[in-house]
């Protein structure tokens, strides 16, 4: 059995995709064999409204994270600009030792 019709074997998937042509586009059916029935329909592993939603779960915890890792910087950056005006560079990395100083006391004292 060729390749060809071995893809062609089976339901098709149920998803329509959609193909640019030039500046049009168009829907179409996908050409994947449907592997696995939701709802009574055929669809392909890309297409599987579970998988995809998963993936798309999954994509927006990594944006989220990525967006309040961005949204502490900035507040974090404001909040050094605001404090140290008029504080030496001399003055203020002191103080950051001393706060390392003092964090690692902290953990040291802890059981």
């Amino acid at each position: 059995m060729s390749k060809a019709k071995a893809k062609s074997d089976g339901p098709k998937c149920s998803a329509q995709v959609y193909t640019r042509i030039g500046r049009w586009g168009r829907f179409s059916p996908c050409a994947n064999r449907g592997v696995v029935e939701r709802d009574g329909k055929p669809y392909c592993r890309t297409h599987d409204p579970e998988a995809a939603k998963a993936r798309r779960e999954e994509q927006d915890a990594k944006h989220q994270a990525e967006s309040d890792a961005r949204a502490e910087r900035r507040t974090r950056e404001y909040l050094l600009d605001r404090l140290a005006v008029g504080v030496s560079t001399e003055t203020l990395q002191a103080l950051l030792d001393a706060g390392r100083t003092l964090a690692v006391m902290l953990r040291e004292e802890t059981p």
